[in-house]
Parts: structure tokens; sequence; C-alpha cells
């Protein structure tokens, strides 16, 4: 079997140039071919390197193509050390399969043994020059694993000689410009394929890169969105530089939500008089300890038999933008319930002992259940109980939540990265307790149901008022819940177009419908509404 290779195409390789005469080329060769058999010739000719060895037989190449094959599915099912030691059995009996050396070169990336891929690779590169692909790989894995951008920018710039519209090798060359302080040429080559290919995920990350580092952290943010918007998962690598992209969107919200303070405690003070002028009440501001995670919570006048709207906020060590945020929220409450009470929509939602009590009997079964695992009764009954008080205030707070969230983004535009830390705040300790399997084996199904479900639909929300910078809803995906989650998302938008006061409570009750939990509460009517 013979190769016959220009001089110039292995220069890209050997990082120096040759002329056909010199001394040291012969043994240069040599050396560069020694991964061949041992009755490998290698000769000069005419400006070309000839590469010749004794082909495989027909039987011999017949047995590699089926290991190869063999080594594919195994590398598919993950089994990825089998499909190695495949690879290697397969080249032993046909060295010239550049494809299963590549193959090679990808399992050993997968192993973690990154000095032996590119070793794979380069003998690719040393058989077909003009693998671009292999060039794209080979330059990845001296930026990220030696962080030699030298040798990666010569080999991704060969690459693009070969395939000059591949993305990937674009991408690359991008990273490694802006990774190795040629920034400008870089940033040029991330907005031009941006604007090629603007379903393609890796130039915004690369540009986002760039301006975290110059601390333009509102251009990254908005480089981030525009990904959102656009973009779209291909593959498992784009799938990653999602993940990425919406990693450092939080990071960056935070920082934006703080140089935002001021601005953010002075809206609550605008929010609060203004709940004070609709509703005919003034909101008084207080701090005190509060339960669990909870930042600030209102009391209603109208409610508590006061002159006055009592506006509780967390005493101690909590973050400043969290508070406004659950400060604004809870104020949001307070001017929901007057425009209702001005239209004489309002409710108030109680529940009874007739009310728990049918909860209760539909849970028989299960609660009986959990005393057979073991659990005392006394501590289920307790238990029970306090599941049951949340559910309850689940289905009332969960339709209301994503109305105020909506007017909140609608009606103040100008603090979104507060607004998006204290939702996204909530949305992650609603998944940490929705997946902790301590709690799931104590919660009775009828309950865990009707908490996956809101907690589910409510993901959907979060993801849909931040343009798919979240991706809450594809932890809830697997539940069997989902498909309810994603119909009451649904009844929520619907509502939300022509929203009128007091259609919230109508909301709550279709909630409660499609969770047979329509008998656990009650509705009366605000005794004093106008």
């Amino acid at each position: 079997m013979e190769l016959r290779l220009p001089i110039s195409e292995l220069e890209v390789l050997l990082g120096e140039n040759f002329s056909p005469d010199d001394a040291r080329l012969q043994a240069t060769l040599r050396e560069f071919y020694g991964f061949l058999p041992d009755t490998t010739s290698v000769s000069v000719e005419d400006g070309h390197v000839v590469v010749a060895w004794s082909a495989a037989s027909e039987a011999a190449k017949a047995e590699a193509e089926r290991l190869a094959k063999k080594a594919a599915l195994r590398a598919q099912k993950g089994e990825h050390g089998k499909a190695r030691d495949i690879l290697k059995a397969a080249l032993a009996m046909d060295p010239s399969m550049t494809v299963a050396r590549r193959d090679l070169a990808m399992v050993c990336i997968e192993l973690a043994m990154a000095d032996e891929a590119k070793d794979h690779l380069i003998e690719v590169l040393k058989l077909d020059p003009t693998d671009a692909w292999a060039f794209v790989i080979l330059a990845n894995h001296y930026m990220r694993q030696d962080e030699d951008f030298e040798t990666a920018i010569r080999f991704l710039r060969r690459a693009l000689e070969l395939k000059p519209d591949d993305q990937w090798a674009n991408s690359s060359l991008a990273a490694a410009l802006i990774q190795s302080g040629q920034e400008e040429e870089g940033l040029k080559m991330c907005e031009a394929a941006m604007a090629a290919h603007p379903e393609s995920s890796p130039p915004y990350m690369n540009k986002v890169i760039l301006l975290v580092k110059r601390q333009d952290f509102r251009g990254a943010s908005e480089c981030l969105k525009t990904m959102f918007r656009c973009a779209v998962p291909q593959d498992t690598r784009s799938n990653e530089h999602f993940r990425q992209a919406r990693d450092t969107f939080v990071k960056v919200q935070n920082i934006l939500a703080n140089n935002k303070r001021r601005q953010s405690e002075m809206l609550v003070d605008q929010v609060a008089a203004r709940a004070g002028e609709v509703s005919g009440f003034p909101v008084k501001a207080t701090t005190a300890p509060l339960e669990a995670l909870i930042a600030a919570k209102i009391a209603m006048a109208w409610k508590r038999g006061s002159d006055h709207h009592l506006l509780t906020i967390r005493e101690g060590d909590f973050p400043d933008i969290l508070k406004d945020h659950h400060a604004l929220h809870e104020l949001h409450h307070v001017l929901m319930e007057s425009e209702a009470r001005a239209a004489g929509t309002n409710l108030w939602f109680i529940t009874t002992r007739e009310s728990r009590s049918a909860a209760v009997r539909a849970m028989d079964k299960e609660i009986r259940k959990l005393e057979r695992k073991g659990y005392e009764a006394e501590a289920v009954a307790r238990g029970i109980t306090e599941l049951l008080n949340g559910a309850s205030l689940f289905l009332y707070n969960g339709p209301l939540d994503m109305f105020i969230e909506h007017r909140i983004r609608r009606d103040f535009p100008e603090i979104e990265e507060v607004q998006f830390c204290g939702v996204a705040q909530f949305a992650h300790e609603a998944l940490s307790v929705t997946f902790n399997e301590k709690i799931r084996d104590f919660v009775p199904p009828t309950l865990q149901r009707i908490n996956d479900t809101l907690n589910g639909a409510y993901a959907i929300f979060v993801d849909d008022l931040f343009g798919r910078a979240t991706a809450f809803a594809e932890h809830y995906r697997k539940l069997p819940t989902f498909e309810l989650s994603q119909r009451l998302f649904g009844e929520w938008r619907d509502s939300v177009a022509s929203f009128q006061p007091g259609d919230e409570y109508k909301l709550v009750d279709c909630f409660a419908d499609a969770l047979g939990a329509r008998e656990w509460y009650r509705w009366r009517e605000d005794p004093a509404g106008r």
C-alpha cells in the first residue's frame, strides 16, 4: 500500500518547513511514520513523501471492518474501554483504517486519555493530511489540555483551508484567538459566524467569554439572550454549550442585579406607596425572622382587622436582591386584591374542618400505607396536616404567583435581573424539594402528584418568562405529571391573555379541578369588598 503526500501538507504537522534535499528530512520522516509496520519504507520524490507498506489481506481488511463496527456499538453503549481494545485489534490487522484510528482517538477522549487521543489524531493526519475534522479535534486538545494556542491556531487555520465553511473550525479558531490575546480578530470571527449561522451556539459563548473577561456584563447578558432566542441545541456538544451558557447567565444576572440594588430598593418603596393608594390602606414595613427561605411576606389590612398592611422583610443575613424581589412580589398581592375588591370580584381562600376532612378521606389508604411502613401514627398525622396545609396554599398561590411575576416582568423591565434572581431561587428550591427521595418516601402520592404538577407548571412558566435562559422544566419532563403541568400552563396562558380582576380565583378552581382537589378549600366573599 502506498501514500504519496506533498511535503507542504505535512509541514503543518511537522511545525517547520523542509526542502526535499534537507538532510534531516529522511530521519524525521522515519520517526514520523514509526507507528506503521516495521516493513514500511519512506522516501522523498519530486517534492512528495512516499510511504509504502504491505497492504492487509482481504480477509484481514474484512475482519478489521467487522471489529470497527463492533467497537462503534460498544462506544454507543458507553463501553469505551472495550471499544478501545477492539479498535486497537482492528488497526493491528489494517493500519490504513483512518476512520477507525479517528474513532480510537474519540474513545480515548471519553476515557480521559488525552495524550493517547492526541497521538492517534496526529497519526490520522499523517495518513490523511486533508482530514479537516481531525485538525479541529486535535486543535481543541492543544487548547484545552496543553494551552498551546499557537499550535491550535495553526491547525485550525489549516482546517479552514480544507473546509472554509466548517462551523466548528470557525468557532474553535475564534476561541483560540480570544484566549491567546488576539481578541479583536476572534471577536470579528464570532460576529461573522453568528450572522451566518445564528442557530449555532459556540460563537455566542466565545463572545460571552470575551465580554465577561472585559467585565461587559450587560453585553454578555444581551448576547446570551440572543443565543437562547436563536440558537438550537444540535448534539451533545451544543447541549454542553447551553449548560455553560445558563450557568454564565445566572452569574451575570446576579452581578447586574446587585449593581441595580438602589434602583430595586426605590422601586419597592414606589410600589408600596402605590399599593397604599389603590387599597386605601398604607403599607408599613418591618423586619423579623421568617421561616425557611422566605424573604418577605404581607399581612393585608382587611384580613387582619388593621388600619394598615404589614410588609415583613426577612431579618438578618440574606441577599438583598432577593429581599427586594420578594417584597415587590408580596406588594403585588395587595394590588391584585385591591383591584378585585374594586371590581366586586374579590374572594377569600379558606380551608374548613369539612374541606380538610375531605382531603384526608381522599388519602385514607395512602396514610394507612405510611403507618405500615413503620412511621408512628402521631408523626404521620402531624406530617399530613403540615403537608395538606402546604398543598392547599400551593393550590391558591401557584396560579397567583404566575400572574404576579408576569405582571412584574411586563411593568418593570428595568429590574429584570433582580426578578430573575428571585424567581430562579424559588425554582431551584422547588427542584431540591421535589426530587428529595426522603421527602418523596413520606409524602402521600395524592399530595406528591399535586406538588409535582404545580411545580412543573411553574417551571414551564419560568422557562417561558425568561426566554429559554433557564431549563427547569426539563427536570420535570421525566415525571408522569408533566403532561398535566403543560396543560395547566396552557390554561394560565389563555387566562392571562384576557385577564380581568378576580380571574385569578377562577384559575385556582381550574387548577384544582384538574388535580381533583376542588373540595379541599372554600371561597368566602370579601365582606368589605367595594
